[in-house]
């Protein structure tokens, strides 16, 4: 009788602050990561870049790809881009930050025509990453905490990591057969 008694007592202090002793953890390396962001931007001037245009059939018009490097690793990538508004969206501007190899976090813009509503839309995205862990996203201003939601090295996000020449951004953007 006794052990039951100390396990509903366990299961109802878990359940009551379970979701606090959760959180710390998560709003500290959300807040990391913040400052990981913060520094990379201040710092994009003296980082060394390489950029690569693009465009294809798939509707990119013009399009470039900047990689920011510090000591030959990845800090940044951005996307950007104008598209025919058809088979590809009008804009975008996609960045992904890296520390020691991983993606950290993510930022997407797009903007589109929607034809059924006749107008302009945005759509924007930011997502937090620890380990290749999803564990906070904020998309169009709904903030959600993903669990258990893992990318791997075949997320596009890892793939532009190894651009190094125009043609390899064909290869990762593959258009369908049109």
């Amino acid at each position: 009788m006794k052990i039951f008694k100390i396990t509903m007592l366990l299961i109802i202090f878990l359940s009551m602050f379970g979701s606090a002793l959760y959180a710390q953890p998560t709003q500290s390396k959300l807040d990391e990561i913040a400052k990981a962001v913060k520094k990379i931007n201040a710092a994009t001037l003296q980082l060394e870049t390489k950029r690569f245009w693009y465009e294809n059939k798939c509707g990119v018009n013009k399009a470039s790809i900047t990689i920011f490097y510090k000591d030959h690793e990845i800090q940044k990538i951005v996307d950007m881009g104008e598209g025919d508004g058809d088979k590809a969206a009008l804009s975008w501007s996609y960045e992904y930050y890296y520390a020691n190899g991983e993606l950290i976090f993510s930022y997407e813009s797009i903007q589109y025509f929607d034809n059924q509503a006749n107008r302009d839309m945005q759509e924007e995205s930011r997502q937090y990453f620890d380990k290749d862990y999803l564990i906070k996203q904020i998309k169009d201003g709904e903030t959600t905490y993903p669990v258990n939601f893992m990318i791997d090295s075949d997320d596009l996000r890892y793939e532009l990591k190894k651009i190094t020449r125009s043609s390899d951004i064909d290869r990762i953007y593959r258009c369908p057969d049109l």
